[in-house]
């Protein structure tokens, strides 16, 4: 089995303040997918999409209740290019309203650093040398 395409949809606050936030650290948007009620983010272009949907019309897809994200239930992981590109989008978010909530970890093979979004949702910004992977055992 292969998926076509990926939604990550997180339940928002503000679909206008989200869409500042990530505007400021380069993302683009699929507006075919987006309204005053839906942000669709491109991760990965035609691939992999982060939609940010307004807490109401979240709900409205689901029974249950939407969990607050004052304690994190998922870490979403995006690989960038470079050791640098993490930093800088770091850096970014750090900036437009996001917080810290660990150290930058550097694995030799693997470097990451991470940050909150202002709706709370867990970063993780990662960049990968597949040259320095240690072998398995």
């Amino acid at each position: 089995m292969k998926a076509q395409c990926i939604f990550l949809n997180l339940p928002v606050a503000d679909v206008k303040n989200t869409r500042a936030f990530w505007m400021k650290l380069g993302f683009q948007f699929n507006e075919k997918f987006s309204d005053e009620n839906a942000l669709s983010m491109v991760i990965k272009d035609e691939h992999i999409y982060a939609m940010f949907l307004n807490k109401d019309f979240f709900q409205s897809f689901t029974d249950r209740k939407v969990s607050d994200t004052t304690n994190p239930s998922a870490i979403y992981a995006v690989q960038v290019e470079s050791k640098t590109r993490v930093e800088q989008l770091v850096k970014l978010a750090l900036e437009n309203g996001g917080s810290n909530y660990s150290k930058p970890t550097d694995m030799g093979w693997m470097y990451y650093e991470t940050f909150v979004d202002p709706d709370g949702f867990h970063w993780e910004i990662l960049y990968i040398d597949e040259t320095k992977i240690p072998p398995i055992i």
